[in-house]
């Protein structure tokens, strides 16, 4: 349990860092950010579909 709260309080320390940072440096933040999920979002879809093709195939 302990560690839960660690690492809970170390992201809102992350936070507080990001929202104190000047809005230009957010900005080159956020873009690789949202690019990273777009991707990894990208990502799930591809496997899941694969997986949903996968389920079809065996039954």
């Amino acid at each position: 349990m302990k560690s839960a709260e660690n690492d809970l309080k170390m992201r809102c320390q992350n936070v507080k860092l990001f929202l104190r940072e000047p809005l230009g440096n957010l900005q080159k933040i956020i873009r690789p950010v949202r690019l990273a999920l777009a991707i990894s979002i990208d990502m799930q879809d591809v496997t899941y579909r694969e997986f949903q093709g996968a389920i079809q195939k065996s039954n």
